[in-house]
């Protein structure tokens, strides 16, 4: 306080201990007690407000005196508050609830950081009904490295719904019932291009119709095809189908429905039986029939032009 010459401050009649006096009115001659205190210890205490420019703590502590009370950081207007490095719990939150359990009463709408790393094994909505939403940036994927992604319980959920399903599931396999039935394969339908030869060869062999297609689930392939010959060329020998991509199972051999037109059937044989060997992928022609042994087609049993071979069947893959 300053000293205004020779006339006497003039305070009350009697001071309290560690209190700070202040001055009454604007005089300068008269000062009066507060509720501000500073004890001998320099410990400060009776404010309810202070207003400054800027407070620095030089110990380490910012307390709440009042029981079960809140210690809040309220910006002004559009202002935001800004920290620099925060430390929970020694590093931990562990066992400290962050927010509140409704936005109405503190809870956080949105927390955004660069990475989130979780000891604990739950995330749990508490919006009653409420959806849990993993949503990438822009073209960004949602991905989950090393650990598989399980139901709660033996078939106790499902993925999609009936109302929202997955466009695409991509995998290498399906597993179904405990693991050791697997759907390791699907193909839809492939095109291809099957080659009539003739003891291997197809001379100046050209086509009307030159169609090849399959399909395959797991281990099935199911097969078609559709040759109708416009010359049957100058190749000899054995008749016999190439192109196929995938050849049949061991110990597996295959007999195919078939039409036929313009084949020429030798002796008794009443049928055109195109087969697969086992292990292979070449189909060789055959004609046969009731108490009627196999044997090859060759080039002698094709008209010159016009000749067809229409077939479809399943056989199974390695």
């Amino acid at each position: 306080m300053a000293y205004k010459g020779p006339q006497e401050v003039v305070g009350p009649a009697s001071a309290t201990d560690e209190t700070l006096p202040r001055f009454d009115s604007t005089t300068g001659a008269l000062v009066q007690g507060s509720a501000v205190t500073v004890d001998d210890s320099n410990v400060m205490g009776g404010i309810t407000q202070l207003n400054v420019d800027n407070i620095r703590v030089d110990g380490n502590t910012i307390i709440s005196t009042d029981t079960d009370g809140n210690i809040n950081l309220t910006p002004d207007g559009s202002g935001s508050v800004v920290v620099s490095d925060i430390d929970v719990a020694a590093g931990e939150i562990d066992g400290t609830t962050v927010g509140a359990n409704a936005a109405s009463t503190g809870d956080f709408t949105a927390v955004v950081v660069d990475n989130l790393t979780i000891d604990g094994n739950t995330i749990t909505s508490t919006d009653t009904n409420g959806d849990i939403v993993l949503t990438a940036d822009g073209t960004g994927t949602i991905s989950v490295t090393t650990a598989p992604i399980v139901p709660t319980g033996d078939r106790a959920d499902s993925l999609g719904s009936a109302t929202n399903s997955w466009d695409n599931v991509y995998a290498d396999g399906l597993t179904f019932d405990d693991g050791t039935n697997i759907l390791s394969s699907f193909l839809d339908r492939t095109t291809f291009t099957p080659v009539l030869e003739f003891g291997g060869d197809s001379v100046s062999l050209t086509y009307i119709l030159q169609e090849g297609s399959y399909s395959r689930i797991g281990n099935f392939v199911f097969l078609q095809i559709n040759l109708i010959l416009n010359a049957k060329g100058s190749s000899t020998g054995n008749a016999t189908i190439t192109g196929i991509v995938l050849s049949t199972a061991a110990n597996t051999e295959v007999v195919f429905p078939c039409r036929w037109n313009d084949i020429d059937l030798t002796g008794t044989s009443t049928v055109v039986n195109p087969i697969i060997a086992s292990s292979d992928n070449v189909i060789q022609l055959q004609q046969g029939g009731d108490d009627v042994s196999f044997t090859n087609l060759t080039d002698g049993n094709f008209a010159v032009t016009g000749s067809q071979i229409l077939l479809s069947g399943l056989y199974l893959t390695a």
